[in-house]
This record gives structure tokens, sequence and C-alpha cells, in this order.
């Protein structure tokens, strides 16, 4: 389940493949699949659920490239699915994927010829920023996208990292563009943003993808290519921390507001905010299962913690995800849907089906009864057959 291969300009990937192995397949051949950052995340659990990464707003998500598909489903049968055979299992795997209609064997994703990247990072470290200061440069930039929206090739990803001992605290704003300068990216980017007190400015280009990914990617080492690949000889333990225990909550904003801003620098836990729209939102809610083609913002709120207790700190990071729970999901004008590759366990069995798949679940809900009827493939969070 971890090989790959390809068809003309196709590449087939088999679904156990990380992200940086498919990275590195594709492009030796100076070709390009939008994917996710994580070394550790397969192919097939980023694409079953949506899937983000630097490119989605020019190209789409990693599942809009998704043209077919092997799937081994309740009946033991290899279900091939495309736009000619089994068209509507095939748009349930664009977001639905995962484990909800059989085991996934392969997929064929369209490429993208190769690309350049610019960088503009733009740091704030706490200690020479305050709260309001924090709050103002989020202000900054929510108030540039209501004014216009980014051109397709620019991206955002915004981190916030809490202080702990021993570490300041920062907020990083890390832009960037498909192919295109960094001098064309800083003209791109809110100029009060790059002139804020005490804010650190630094500028990179990178000439093809292959030289970018691991800049951005989770990956140890020299910052190479090989650096961010694992083989069958990497020890188990390098791989996965089973000392630490991540803990989050995700949730959606169509825009910045005042309470979300203030719930971001309160900064307890770390937040990764990514934006949407371009390519992103124009594509139909209907057009694949993945449904979240409104919102202009995804958050995810997070900490780790060490052993199976939690004590001290560990309980006000706690509420802190709590409180971010609510505030994306429970608030009056929440925009109450949830990224299934981000699941949340709180969610009700009547909540759930909407937070994830919007207004798709009922024709989910009858590819399941068409593929799976009697629920081979089941999960207390999935798609489940029509209630008789």
């Amino acid at each position: 389940m971890m090989e790959a291969r390809w068809e003309g300009t196709n590449a087939v990937v088999q679904p156990g493949l990380r992200n940086q192995e498919v990275y590195n397949f594709v492009s030796l051949n100076k070709r390009i699949v939008p994917a996710g950052l994580s070394v550790g995340v397969s192919i097939g659990g980023i694409s079953g659920g949506g899937g983000w990464g630097k490119m989605h707003r020019i190209f789409g998500t990693t599942s809009d490239h998704i043209i077919a598909a092997r799937v081994v489903t309740a009946d033991g049968q290899v279900t091939v699915c495309n736009e000619h055979e089994n068209p509507e299992l095939l748009w349930a795997l664009k977001g639905a994927g995962h484990t909800n209609f059989g085991i996934i064997t392969e997929f064929t994703f369209r490429t993208h010829p190769d690309v350049k990247f610019a960088q503009v990072s733009v740091m704030l470290p706490h200690a020479e920023h305050t709260p309001e200061m924090r709050k103002q440069a989020l202000r900054i930039v929510q108030a540039a996208i209501d004014a216009k929206q980014p051109d397709d090739r620019v991206h955002l990803d915004l981190t916030i990292q809490r202080t702990v001992p021993g570490a300041d605290g920062y907020m990083h704003f890390n832009w960037w563009m498909v192919n295109g300068t960094s001098t064309e990216l800083k003209a791109a980017i809110p100029k009060d943003l790059l002139t804020l007190a005490g804010t650190r400015v630094s500028t990179r280009n990178f000439a093809s993808f292959r030289d970018t990914f691991p800049q951005w990617a989770h990956c140890s080492g020299a910052g190479t290519v090989e650096s961010c690949l694992f083989d069958n000889r990497t020890p188990i333990s390098s791989r996965l921390s089973f000392s630490r225990i991540m803990e989050s909550k995700s949730g959606f904003f169509n825009a910045l507001d005042s309470e979300a801003i203030d719930h971001l620098v309160k900064n307890t836990a770390t937040a990764f905010v990514r934006m949407l729209g371009g390519q992103h939102n124009r594509t139909p809610i209907t057009d694949t299962a993945y449904p979240h083609r409104t919102a202009m913002w995804v958050v995810e709120f997070f900490f780790f913690r060490t052993g199976l207790g939690c004590y001290g700190e560990c309980i006000a990071l706690k509420q802190y995800l709590e409180d971010s729970y609510t505030l994306t999901f429970k608030r009056p004008n929440a925009v109450k849907r949830v990224y299934v590759n981000y699941p949340i366990g709180l969610l009700t069995k009547e909540e759930y089906p909407t937070a994830y798949w919007g207004e798709n679940y009922p024709k989910l809900q009858q590819i399941k009864l068409k593929y799976d009827p009697d629920m081979m493939f089941t999960d207390p969070q999935g798609v489940k057959v029509p209630a008789k």
C-alpha cells in the first residue's frame, strides 16, 4: 500500500504513502499535487477528508484532484470508480473517504506542472509586542481581506505559539506565493502589518517545488528532500512520539471578528490558523463530499501533554480548548462546521453529520446504503445508512 506509478501526467498512488513521499515522487518528474504539510500523515488520510497545504487557494483541495480510485467494497469486490464507473462513490471519497465505504487501495491524482515559491515571514515575538499590538496585527489582516480578496497565488499560515518556560511565545504570519517573487508577495501583504513596530520580516525565493517542500514540511535535519523521507529502516521510535499526547479542537471562521481575535491572542494553548478562499471556495459545495467552501479561515487549537494524567497547567489548557470549541461551534454566530480530519469527540450523534459534511450528508447516506448496506465499515462518527 506504499507504491506509486505514472499514467501519463496522472500520479497513481497507494494510500499508505505519506505526504512527503508523494511529494518526492511527483517532484522527481517536475510535477506537483497539492497535499498537506506533516511528514507522518498519509495521502489516504489527508485526501479522504479534503486536504489543504500551501496550494489549495490556487489549485483546490487534495481531494479535488482525485480522478479515480480502486476500493475493496463490503461485498469483497475491487470496485473501480471514476467519472464513468461508480461516479457517486468517487464523489463520496472526496471528503468522506477514510473508512466509510470500503478499503481504498489506490488513488489516481491529477497533477500540475512544477511551480516556484516565494516566502515572506512576519514574526511578532510576544516579548516585543503587547496583546493589543497582536490584536491589531490580526485586525489589519482581516481588514485587508475584507477590502479585497488576496490573489489566489497568495497563502497565509498563521501560528500563535504560547510562551512556555525557557521559550518566549510569538505570532508568526507565514506568507507564501505560488509562481511569484518575494517582491511581488510583499506588495500583496498589508503594509501596516509589515511596518508594525518591532516586527521581524524576512524573505526567501525557491526555484522549484522540490526546493520548497522541505522548508515548510515538518521535517528535521538539514532541510533536504532526504531529511523528509521515511524508509523501512527508520526506527518507529523516530517516526512517532509516544510520550506526548496531543489535545486539540478546531473550527471554521467566516472572518476573524473581535471575539475570535481576543481568544486567539489570549493564547493559552497554540493556535494554527490557515487562510482559505480562492479556488478552494469557488468549487461548489456539492461538487464533492467536502463541504467547507464558504469559510475564510480554519483554526486548530492544540497542546501536547506528557503521560496519561492531566494536572496543573494541563487543566487550564484543556479549559482553553473547551472555550475554543464554544467559540467555533456553540456561540450564536458560529459557523458550526468541523473538518473531519480534525475530529471532535464532543460532537453528538445529531451534530457530527452536519458539522463534518453539511448538506452533503443525506447523499452520503444513500451512497452508504448502496455500497455498504450492512454497515461493515463503521465508525462512531462515520456515515450511517438512512434510518428505516
